[in-house]
């Protein structure tokens, strides 16, 4: 009993230290060393502190410095994508659509229509290109549907009858900076370089010649843009 309160509390602050990261990683170096010196605290005063003191109190000072550089380091880049999310959330007026950032697989929830409530996954080829007569009409929809088809019906392609259409006929939709991040996978404050070595990852993934489309491409190029133009403009 005591073991798996210990592990619920652990698991707790792990999910805890990972939203703070996410808010901002400067809070989270505050907040380990917060609970770095809480512990340094509770070992002088149960008298568990003896060297370890003067060595942690050494240390302390320069753990901000410290996770400053730790940032840069190729290791921390890859842990950040790799421990964070690794779902892309793509939502239109008719499709609620995720991919996996590390696979490429794509799934989603219809919002509207004959098939609300349901998998793409669930509905047979015809009845996906039912759904893509339908929501023609929204060029947004369309263009996310025409993906996951590319992506999964080998050999699909868009025809005058099920939807077929440029994704040149449209404006892109407005992209916020959080929704950039996560789209790439990298935090707000993600330096340039991890932003494009990101983005070059997920190019690679999602591209035409991989089961990707053009949509999607000027979607994970639109959000390289979003975040190097707040970098360079902060």
């Amino acid at each position: 009993m005591r073991f798996l309160l210990v592990a619920l509390v652990l698991f707790g602050l792990f999910l805890f230290l990972r939203w703070q990261y996410r808010q901002s990683p400067r809070r989270l170096y505050q907040w380990l060393a917060g609970l770095a010196g809480i512990g340094l605290i509770a070992m002088v005063l149960t008298g568990r502190a003896h060297w370890i003191v003067a060595v942690v109190g050494g240390i302390l000072p320069f753990l901000g410095k410290a996770a400053i550089l730790l940032r840069w380091l190729p290791f921390l880049s890859w842990a950040r994508r790799a421990f964070g999310s690794s779902a892309i959330h793509l939502q239109t007026a008719w499709l609620d659509l995720t991919i996996d950032r590390r696979t490429g697989t794509m799934d989603g929830t219809i919002r509207q229509g004959e098939f609300a409530g349901q998998k793409l996954s669930q509905l047979s080829l015809s009845q996906l290109e039912k759904l893509l007569q339908a929501c023609t009409s929204d060029l947004q929809s369309a263009a996310l549907l025409r993906a996951y088809l590319q992506r999964t019906q080998t050999g699909w392609q868009a025809g005058e009858t099920s939807g077929g259409g440029s994704t040149d006929d449209f404006e892109e939709a407005a992209m916020s900076a959080e929704t950039a991040a996560q789209i790439l996978g990298v935090s707000l404050q993600a330096p340039e370089s991890e932003i494009r070595s990101a983005h070059r990852a997920l190019a690679q993934k999602l591209h035409p010649d991989r089961g990707g489309n053009d949509y999607l491409t000027r979607k994970i190029n639109q959000a390289r843009d979003i975040l190097i133009k707040r970098h360079q403009t902060r």
